[in-house]
């Protein structure tokens, strides 16, 4: 199939649209046994499962990143084609989280997720993959699984991944504006879009944050005892040539290789004693094989470790969402200053309501009131109960269908009413 060009006027964001069609499966379809026994299944096979049908769509940024990205359809084909013939559906674009994908909106072990959810009572639903992920993998010239692939943060997510999937989605569904609801992280990337890029404020009819990620001086996650050490490990990334984190693979890299960088003096005593005392509070310290399933079930997909990096800074930083820091030579050269620039979140000019729980240790109600008051268009704040503690409770988590995808579909309902 032909490639298709797609010049965006707006800030040189000319990205390469692919394959506007479904990409056809190849062989069979599995049955229902075959999915299971697959580790995990993937978000075609989770759609199936659940009665449902994935359609996929191929997207080249302008920095040249490949990303795959996902439209759940009722699985009926009498269906289907109704569903694509109703132009009018209003369309709501769904972000995944930090070391996650799109599979993350089709997990339903609480009977039905988001994504599905949404689908039932009328949106036309798409689910973004951000650079790095098992579905979004590859580059046009820089090879895979490498440190020059995985030199990205979040930063160039929300710069070029986000507005290319937006065009995408436009452009498909012919519609002029859709909604957005990003969790944790898929959050933080349309902040950083649109303060980048202020005129895509206007292509956003409403924007759901569910725990999202911006100022962080407050966290009470145990990862914050890394803070301290952003320099030194830095420095270990790129001796270590530490670019990529597989989730599949890092409880082993745990067990088996900090001891001996630690032991061996290749990182610091005051490092390895946080890393280890993070752990023990997250109870990751000592993992069995057959709980590795278990543990990595919503996280099942690789990212930059730069990210974490970045996130890092944040928390280091008093109520500060700044660009990523490469030190006062790097930052003098990449932006003319000793320091870092603050995202600019008076362009943000799209409705936000905010999704919170009282037991978060990551996005703590210190820090979400910084974002509240930054935020020019800040509609409301929905504070779920204590139960929602870490950020795969908005997803999955058993209180969920009752206290965030029901006020979801409730706001999504007011503002696409009014806004039509």
């Amino acid at each position: 199939m032909d490639i298709e060009k797609l010049v965006v006027e707006d800030g040189n964001l000319t990205a390469l649209l692919a394959n506007h069609a479904a990409i056809p499966n190849v062989g069979p379809t599995p049955n229902e046994e075959t999915i299971k026994k697959k580790a995990p299944p993937d978000a075609e096979d989770l759609a199936r499962l659940a009665g449902y049908t994935l359609e996929s769509h191929k997207i080249t940024t302008a920095d040249g990143y490949n990303l795959v990205i996902h439209r759940l359809l009722p699985q009926q084909p009498e269906m289907n084609s109704l569903f694509r013939n109703q132009t009018n559906k209003p369309v709501v674009l769904l972000q995944h989280g930090i070391t996650q994908s799109s599979s993350e909106w089709l997990i339903n072990e609480s009977g039905k997720s988001l994504a599905m959810f949404l689908v039932d009572n009328g949106y036309d639903v798409w689910l973004g993959n951000s650079r790095g992920n098992k579905y979004s993998n590859s580059h046009l010239t820089i090879q895979g699984n490498t440190m020059e692939y995985y030199n990205f943060t979040f930063h160039e997510v929300g710069q070029y991944d986000i507005p290319a999937t937006i065009d995408l989605v436009l452009k498909v569904t012919e519609q002029p504006q859709l909604n957005y609801i990003g969790c944790s992280i898929g959050a933080t990337v349309f902040f950083v879009t649109l303060s980048a890029h202020p005129e895509y404020a206007d292509r956003v009819r409403f924007m759901g944050a569910l725990s999202p990620l911006a100022y962080l001086s407050h966290t009470q996650t145990p990862i914050k005892l890394l803070a301290p050490h952003i320099a030194e490990i830095k420095d270990a990334s790129i001796k270590l040539q530490v670019m990529r984190i597989n989730p599949e693979t890092l409880p082993n890299m745990i067990n088996s290789q900090l001891g001996k960088l630690c032991f061996w003096r290749q990182l610091s005593r005051a490092l390895c004693n946080s890393i280890y005392k993070m752990l023990d509070e997250f109870g990751l310290r000592k993992i069995e094989e057959e709980h590795l399933d278990d543990l990595w079930k919503y996280i099942p997909t690789t990212t930059s470790s730069k990210m974490f990096i970045h996130l890092l800074q944040l928390m280091s930083n008093e109520e500060l969402f700044e660009e990523y820091d490469f030190g006062p030579e790097g930052n003098a050269k990449r932006y003319g200053s000793g320091v870092p620039p603050e995202y600019d979140l008076n362009n943000v000019r799209t409705p936000v309501v905010i999704f919170t729980g009282k037991g978060e240790m990551f996005s703590t109600n210190q820090d979400i009131e910084v974002l509240k008051r930054a935020l020019p268009y800040m509609v409301r704040h929905v504070e779920a109960d204590s139960s929602f503690k870490v950020h795969t409770d908005f997803t999955h988590g058993a209180s969920a269908y009752e206290q965030i995808f029901k006020p979801i579909l409730f706001i999504l309902n007011f503002y696409n009413k009014h806004s039509s």
